[in-house]
């Protein structure tokens, strides 16, 4: 299944659509800005986890 391009465009979807959210100033931008930080790393650590741990899991678990 070839489902690697077309989940990482939509996370990258996603994570751009914060971008708004970082050039917000004054108490806007105080208050919103960590909610989007938050939100994209945890984005980016899912992302990079879906390619590499969840692959070899798989593999552990599948030559059991």
């Amino acid at each position: 299944m070839d489902i690697g391009k077309p989940v990482l465009f939509s996370i990258l979807i996603i994570i751009a659509s914060f971008i708004p959210l970082f050039m917000m100033s004054g108490a806007q931008g105080v208050l919103f800005t960590p909610m989007a930080r938050t939100y994209v790393y945890a984005l980016a650590i899912a992302i990079i986890l879906t390619f590499t741990y969840v692959p070899s899991a798989i593999g552990l678990v599948k030559n059991k």
